[in-house]
This record gives structure tokens, C-alpha cells and sequence, in this order.
């Protein structure tokens, strides 16, 4: 499997929580080692094994929310976007990450629908967001018996986890409400299938994916 095969997309929610603990009475604290975990280690790992992108309406907007300011009901909202930003910075100078898109696209969840659709064939795909409609939409995705890929071709879902590895989303009920557990040591059976298993344990390829 080489990195061309697989697209790798990024949602904003999942990069807005990729440094921070985001309590249930929405306090939101800077978590160092949950910035290191991600940045410094998952996100090299991504890179070996396909194509980083970021759809530019997500750019954008990560753009436009780090000017906002003393929000309270949206604690911390722009120092999150901003150091968000300084941390894609470098990675965009590198090629590390991609911005892929333009101001015509609409908004982000439709875009990761609609390219999860157009690549469903061609390529690994493998999404991370924290978002569980659009995750449960894009398992479905997976799931449909009219889109399936004849060699093999992955779609999976992740999030981060509350140290910032990537681990994988669980449903209570995949056919009715939208309620999620994490299982991170649990040994269960995967809801997408296993068929690209390619290449030795140190290998990139051996991360397709880590939790399947």
C-alpha cells in the first residue's frame, strides 16, 4: 500500500480538541501532553501512511474563529484556532498537509461527505472527527452495497481520544440515536472490514488502521 492510496481528512472539531481538555461544563484547559501525543506523534504516523488534507472551508474557518475573543459561550475559541494554526503552519510549509478546496464549497460536513463518496473506489480513506452524526454518516458510507471497491479500498472513522491518540467510534445503536463510547481496550469486532493488511509490523502500511 503506498501513501498515494490513502487520503487522510482532518475535521476542525477534532483539531480544535487536539491540545485541550473540553469539560462538560464547557471549561477548556490547555493539556500539553495531549498536544505532544498528537502533533509530535500521531500526526508523523499519518503522514507515512497517506495524504494529509484539510478541506480549505476548514481552513478558513479556523481562520476566521481565531480573531474571536472573551466569547463566553465559546471559551477560549480563538486561542484554540490560533495555536491550531501555528501548529499546520510548518506542516503546510513542508507539504506535510494539503489545503484542498475553494470558497465555493459548501459547508465542511458536506464536503467530507461528498469526497468520501467520489473516493470510495479509488482510495483508503480514513477520516478523523469528533462529530458523531457525520462520523455515523460516513460509516454508512462504508456500509453502502452499491459503492463497494473491487481491490480492496478501506473507509475508516476515528477521533481523538482524551490523551490525543486516535481511537475508534463506537454506537450504542448504528441504526437509531447517535450515542457514542469510547472502548480504547476493548477487543471487539470492527464495523468496517479488514482487507488491506499489507506489509510487516514496522512497516507504514502495518498502521492501517492500528484500531480495526
Amino acid at each position: 500500500m503506498s501513501v498515494s492510496d490513502t487520503y487522510i481528512f482532518i475535521d476542525t472539531c477534532s483539531l480544535l480538541v487536539s491540545c485541550w481538555d473540553v469539560s462538560r461544563n464547557n471549561t477548556v484547559i490547555y493539556n500539553q501532553e495531549k498536544d505532544k501525543q498528537f502533533w509530535d506523534g500521531e500526526m508523523p504516523t499519518l503522514s507515512r501512511v497517506g495524504t494529509i488534507i484539510l478541506a480549505k472551508r476548514n481552513y478558513d474557518e479556523l481562520e476566521k474563529l481565531s480573531h474571536v475573543r472573551n466569547d463566553p459561550n465559546r471559551p477560549q475559541l480563538g486561542e484554540r484556532c490560533s495555536q491550531v494554526l501555528s501548529r499546520i503552519a510548518p506542516l503546510l510549509s513542508n507539504k506535510t498537509i494539503s489545503i484542498v478546496g475553494d470558497p465555493n464549497d459548501p459547508f465542511a460536513d458536506a464536503i467530507l461527505l461528498s469526497v468520501a463518496l467520489k473516493f470510495r473506489t479509488q482510495k483508503n480513506l480514513l477520516f478523523l472527527t469528533q462529530d458523531r452524526a457525520l462520523a455515523f454518516d460516513l460509516i454508512a458510507i462504508s456500509n453502502f452495497q452499491s459503492v463497494r471497491p473491487r481491490n480492496g479500498y478501506e473507509l475508516k472513522v476515528r477521533r481523538l481520544s482524551e490523551k490525543g491518540s486516535i481511537e475508534r467510534w463506537h454506537f450504542n445503536d448504528m441504526s437509531g440515536g447517535w450515542h457514542a463510547k469510547s472502548h480504547p481496550k476493548t477487543k471487539s469486532k470492527s464495523i468496517l472490514p479488514d482487507k488491506t493488511r499489507q506489509g510487516s509490523n514496522q512497516s507504514p502500511e502495518h498502521e492501517w488502521w492500528r484500531l480495526s
